[in-house]
């Protein structure tokens, strides 16, 4: 999830390791509190939950929180509240930066509660992963809407 498509190095890595590789574009000037953002994850989600694509390594290179906005989406999804999500959101994050101040965490929080409400246009496979649902189609999750069910 870059806005570039990955380097040669690394497309090579990938083939090296018979991996196949999916870039996700994502815009660098694109923020949390762009409408478009979510509409910009949903290929992601859809990759992801397809078993077809699995195992799935999820990445990017820029560092502005998008893999985790995506795990976000991806845990409500799942028919976690959107509360719960945003805790994990930022669990992680807390691990792995410096110390980051009362006010951003305030500051991102009120921009993600959004993103972290209702998901639209997500597209289920033939079949889905066990991780989602335990492979049961038939579950419905509030605040999401499916374009094939």
């Amino acid at each position: 999830m870059t806005a570039e498509p990955p380097v040669e190095d690394l497309k090579q890595f990938i083939a090296s390791i018979g991996a196949r590789s999916v870039h996700c574009a994502i815009s660098r000037s694109i923020s949390f509190t762009d409408p478009s953002l979510v509409s910009t994850l949903i290929p992601c989600i859809n990759i992801c939950i397809d078993p077809a694509n699995h195992p799935i390594y999820i990445h990017c290179l820029d560092g502005r929180k998008i893999t985790s906005l995506l795990v976000l989406l991806i845990r409500r999804l799942q028919g976690w509240t959107p509360y719960a999500a945003l805790a994990e959101f930022w669990r992680h994050q807390l691990l792995f930066r410096s110390p980051i101040l009362a006010a951003e965490i305030e500051k991102t929080t009120k921009e993600l509660e959004f993103l972290a409400g209702d998901l639209n246009d997500i597209a289920l496979p033939e079949s889905i992963p066990k991780w989602l649902w335990g492979g049961d189609k038939s579950v419905t999750v509030a605040g999401v809407r499916f374009v094939n069910r």
